[in-house]
């Protein structure tokens, strides 16, 4: 049975690529020329069809035009005062536990430094880099926590950018109700005078409970349609609903065939969604 995970974020190193040049293309505005719908001959003018009106009838009045509202600016001196309260980072808690129950380890090896080097690996990073990062990780909890205290169900997700080599950041994904906008938050507690950099991207019509909802009541049909569904979640960087599919080699789609999935699951969920197709099977021990 498939899987519904909230947040797949974390499941793929990949994702996080190209999250900048994603999200900025969906900030941007974009215009196009506007054509009639309907053709009209220059031989013959259409026709014009004038009802006929009661002597007693009176003009309706006009309707007030509503304006929408405007996205909301986000409060950033709230948010700051709100992280600074709390003590996630006064201690500077380690990042990594050591236990070495379920790791082989050296002796001159510790399980912090075989973190800091696989990060490193992962993402292309110096050592330094690397353990800068995962300590960022470590202490912004009261950052994040001041955020959704804020911005409330406005936020549907938060979520690190691993793999830009020139900086580190914290994505949030919001509704539109929420004004884009950036801020670069300081530890003011931390002995390194570390930094982080927020980023707000308001590229969802629903929010975290209106999407989860969509995929829970979606998620009979789906996997009824296709019973080697291996999992559903939910991707903030594209706002979409991940559907990983395992397909035997001989019938695995065409990109046109998996292309007619997305349309296909699109509809039936409510909310864009990416397919994802898989050469192996997820096994759970």
């Amino acid at each position: 049975m498939a899987k519904i995970i909230t947040n797949k974020s974390y499941q793929r190193k990949n994702a996080v690529k190209g999250s900048l040049l994603v999200v900025a293309a969906l900030i941007l505005s974009s215009c196009a020329n506007t054509i009639p719908l309907t053709k009209t001959s220059s031989k013959q003018a259409p026709k014009q069809v004038v009802q006929p009106t009661p002597a007693d009838a009176k003009a309706l009045p006009a309707l007030p035009k509503v304006k929408p509202a405007a996205p909301m600016a986000v409060d950033w001196q709230k948010i700051e005062k709100l992280a600074n309260s709390y003590s996630y980072y006064k201690n500077h808690p380690e990042y990594f536990i050591k236990s070495q129950s379920a790791i082989d380890l050296t002796k001159d090896t510790s399980p912090i430094e075989m973190v800091e080097k696989s990060y490193a690996k992962a993402f292309g990073l110096t050592p330094s880099e690397a353990r800068k990062r995962l300590t960022l990780q470590s202490i912004s909890r009261g950052v994040i926590d001041a955020l959704e205290q804020v911005l409330g169900d406005d936020l549907v997700e938060v979520y690190y950018v691993n793999n830009n080599p020139d900086e580190f950041q914290l994505g949030v994904t919001a509704t539109h109700a929420v004004k884009a906008s950036s801020y670069l938050y300081t530890f003011k507690d931390s002995a390194e005078q570390l930094t982080l950099p927020i980023y707000i991207y308001p590229i969802s019509d629903k929010t975290k409970a209106q999407i989860l909802q969509l995929m829970e009541k979606a998620h009979p049909e789906i996997t009824k349609r296709y019973p080697n569904t291996q999992s559903i979640g939910y991707e903030p960087i594209t706002n979409s609903v991940i559907v990983d599919l395992y397909f035997e080699p001989i019938k695995r789609p065409t990109p046109e065939q998996t292309y007619a999935i997305k349309e296909e699951l699109t509809k039936l969920v409510g909310h864009p969604v990416t397919v994802e197709t898989m050469t192996g099977q997820i096994t759970v021990n």
